[in-house]
């Protein structure tokens, strides 16, 4: 559902009144090898280093790795406190009790099923990565990632994105569109009460942290969208490969609007003179 905004809530208030390109960090995330991990096994992600970080101060893990009974191999949000939050990948392999995931000498990780092995077969899911050695590991942005000796390698596209959503032409010459804000599919980015979510089943979700509950929605679940981006135009849309939008703010004929994830997890569409335009509404659900 999309909650429109009502004039002087207080919910919508822009800190700066045009895109402001991030600063970029330098340096390669930090990461935790994943050899095998049996049902009810798990690994975290590793806390942001403070040096990574350019001197900000670390963080905690924000992801956690789990080898379910039910033989899912599931990508997790996690809770400042350390509990779980919300999936946001998955290999899909649920229904095979006693599954495990394991990195194996060829370089390739695998979900086998139980009494599964390289000399009995009984694959589930693999990264495809084999022709290496090199082992699955949790990073610290808070990927599943499995290199490979072209240094291309696997990723389950699961990390935190920043809180700004600009148009394409606030993009400056070399510099990667994804750096300003769009928000692909396993990707989120947070409040302190709130995550904001790209969902593999296209749906994009605002989740209350005390309780995982969502509170919001695109209500595109199964939809096809793998991407959440500010247009050009002024809208903020959803859309899928080589198709229309499946979704989108309505704001178009604002050229120079830009979306932001506020602290409040209110996420807003701001006119270029800072005027908001949209939002979800979700200032008081999530800190409720």
């Amino acid at each position: 559902m999309a909650v429109g905004l009502a004039a002087g809530t207080g919910s919508a208030h822009a800190a700066t009144a045009t895109c402001q390109t991030p600063t970029q960090f330098g340096g390669s995330p930090a990461g935790l090898t994943v050899q095998r991990l049996d049902p009810g096994q798990s690994v975290d992600s590793p806390g942001k280093d403070q040096t990574m970080q350019g001197g900000l101060p670390g963080q905690n893990p924000v992801t956690r790795l789990v080898m379910q009974a039910d033989g899912n191999l599931v990508v997790y949000l996690l809770k400042d406190d350390g509990s779980q939050g919300p999936a946001i990948w998955s290999s899909g392999t649920w229904g095979n009790p006693g599954a495990y995931a394991v990195s194996q000498t060829d370089g390739n990780f695998v979900v086998y099923k139980q009494g599964g092995g390289t000399s009995t077969g009984g694959a589930l899911w693999s990264s495809q990565t084999w022709g290496g050695n090199n082992s699955a590991r949790m990073l610290a942005d808070g990927q599943l990632y499995v290199p490979t000796v072209n240094g291309i390698g696997w990723t389950s596209g699961t990390g935190e994105v920043g809180s700004q959503y600009c148009p394409e032409t606030s993009v400056q010459p070399g510099q990667d569109p994804t750096a300003l804000g769009y928000v692909n599919r396993g990707q989120w980015a947070q409040s302190p009460n709130a995550w904001l979510v790209m969902q593999y089943d296209g749906n994009l979700v605002v989740y209350r942290k005390r309780d995982s509950a969502a509170i919001w929605s695109s209500g595109t679940a199964g939809s096809g969208g793998t991407v959440a981006a500010m247009q050009n135009d002024g809208n903020l849309v959803i859309s899928k490969p080589y198709s229309p939008d499946v979704w989108a703010t309505g704001t178009y004929g604002n050229p120079g609007a830009r979306a932001v994830f506020q602290t409040d997890s209110n996420l807003v569409v701001y006119r270029k003179d800072g005027a908001a335009l949209w939002a979800t509404g979700t200032w008081q659900a999530a800190n409720q």
